[in-house]
């Protein structure tokens, strides 16, 4: 898999990325994106590893009015910080949960959500995929 310069320069806005990962095209705005490496930065392959595990465990990829959308919800913020230092996207929340456990009382679990869709989940999709081992094959399809 061809390596990127920096994830966050990559993914800052929403590119379109070519099927082939050799180089992404210009941004619509009239922004030049640069080139794809062929030799990925140890720590950068590490942490879209990570992102890709974690994706796998608690991540959900689907299709809204055809648009791709990447989520994954969690209790604490800090590893959906991390997913977006790589990948993009927005991390959202607290956003509460109520459970009405009835004479015991109710019970309110808080959480947060890390959310990319359109083209920013696409090309997040694209370096997923051959990092993933549980979603690959959901998100090839979705792609």
């Amino acid at each position: 898999m061809p390596g990127i310069r920096g994830p966050s320069k990559v993914f800052r806005r929403a590119y379109r990325a070519s099927a082939n990962l050799d180089r992404l095209q210009d941004d619509p705005q009239g922004v030049t994106v640069e080139y794809m490496t062929t030799e990925p930065d140890p720590h950068q392959t590490a942490e879209l590893a990570w992102c890709a595990g974690f994706f796998d465990s608690e991540g959900i990829a689907l299709r809204y009015l055809q648009r791709l959308i990447l989520q994954v919800r969690h209790p604490v913020p800090d590893p959906l910080y991390r997913i977006r230092r790589s990948l993009n996207g927005h991390v959202r929340g607290p956003y509460f949960d109520i459970k009405d456990h009835g004479p015991e009382g109710v019970e309110a679990e808080q959480y947060w959500i890390w959310q990319c869709s359109g083209e920013t989940a696409h090309a997040a999709a694209l370096v997923l995929v051959p990092l993933s081992t549980c979603k690959r094959e959901a998100l090839q399809k979705l792609l």
